[in-house]
């Protein structure tokens, strides 16, 4: 490919970006991550018990302002203008589709298999959402990151060939199925939120042949990076590029690189879903006749009150008064199931309704220009 074919790639406007924009943009996309996990490995390395669970207490209360707020966030997002939306004005049947799918059938299946879980107080079930969701976190872990390196990069002027995306998604899917499979070797038990399931055992070849690929799509997608920059002659933007490795090695991949790092993942990929629902939020209110900086702060502000007080009653609240208050047979469901099908139902909707809310076809995704 010449260098004029990539140059026009690019888009001669960008975004203005001051120097403390490109910090946040760069921390919030995943470049915490490269202060937290020293400070673990110095200050609570494996072995260190009592400094392992400070970091464990606290993830536990950041749970409380981040990770279960990015989950509630994204239904304010997805039912906004449902009725409209569904019904086509202003999308696509194509993504009319996807609403109605992720925002009425899937939802109605997510819960008949809850209440089929009750019903046959079946742990078998139980134990199926629990393996379900964990396949979908590594998916929507490195779709995310994915879709952030997209959109930042564009934000910057920086697009990317059939090819060269290609060769990334590739390597993003390939991490996501690698991931999985290395805690699937050996037929060992796991527990989640309280339910115990299996692993599938199906031994170290599937995992070797994983890693192969893992390695060689690796060196492709970084080549192809490489390769597309060194011919502009230009610096990569580092946001973008550095988020999306970040997620998939350090997030996805080597999270068992120290146990203190592992307990903060999910408050920094939550912390990189809302720097976006930000932009999106922010560009969505600055696009609003007569809107002012007040303005836009206050509908910022709601939709993050909104979200924490969803997060509280839909991840505390309610499963703890469900699990103390009404029976179910707790030798086959263990102790806190209503704990574990809630959070499994609102997991999986989120993702599903993540995959709807982030396409560049959704007309939504307009407002992250703003």
């Amino acid at each position: 490919m010449a260098i004029a074919d990539i140059r026009a790639q690019t888009v001669p406007t960008r975004m203005k970006y001051t120097g403390f924009s490109r910090t946040a943009e760069f921390f919030a996309a995943g470049g915490l991550s490269i202060i937290l996990l020293p400070l673990c490995l110095l200050f609570a390395p494996d072995g260190k018990e009592a400094e392992a669970g400070l970091v464990g207490v606290a993830s536990i209360w950041l749970a409380y302002v981040i990770n279960d707020p990015h989950f509630m966030v994204t239904y304010q997002i997805f039912y906004r203008d449902f009725i409209n939306k569904i019904k086509g004005e202003g999308y696509e049947r194509p993504e009319q589709i996807r609403y109605v799918m992720a925002g009425l059938v899937l939802p109605f299946l997510l819960l008949l298999w809850v209440v089929g879980i009750f019903v046959f107080s079946s742990g078998l079930m139980a134990a199926g959402m629990m393996q379900f969701m964990f396949i979908l976190v590594g998916w929507h872990y490195v779709k995310q990151g994915y879709g952030a390196f997209s959109v930042l990069s564009a934000r910057r002027g920086v697009f990317y060939s059939k090819l060269e995306s290609n060769l990334i998604i590739a390597h993003c899917l390939i991490t996501w199925i690698y991931a999985w499979t290395m805690p699937m070797a050996e037929r060992v038990p796991f527990e989640m939120d309280g339910v115990e399931y299996m692993a599938m055992g199906f031994g170290q070849i599937p995992i070797d042949v994983m890693f192969v690929l893992f390695v060689s799509s690796g060196i492709g997608a970084i080549g192809i990076l490489v390769r597309k920059f060194v011919l502009l002659r230009e610096f990569p933007p580092i946001a973008p590029v550095s988020g999306l490795f970040i997620t998939l090695y350090l997030w996805v991949v080597w999270t068992g690189l120290n146990e203190a790092f592992s307990y903060l993942i999910p408050a920094l990929h939550s912390v990189q879903y809302l720097f976006f629902v930000y932009l999106l939020e922010r560009g969505r209110a600055r696009s609003q006749a007569g809107a002012t900086k007040l303005t836009v702060f206050r509908q910022l502000a709601g939709v993050a009150a909104i979200a924490l007080v969803l997060g509280w009653i839909g991840f505390h609240i309610a499963p703890d008064w469900l699990d103390q208050n009404l029976y179910w047979d707790e030798e086959a469901l263990g102790p806190t199931i209503y704990f574990a099908t809630i959070t499994g139902f609102i997991n999986i909707h989120h993702f599903m309704m993540d995959n709807v809310i982030w396409r560049k076809n959704n007309p939504d995704m307009a407002y992250l220009r703003g």
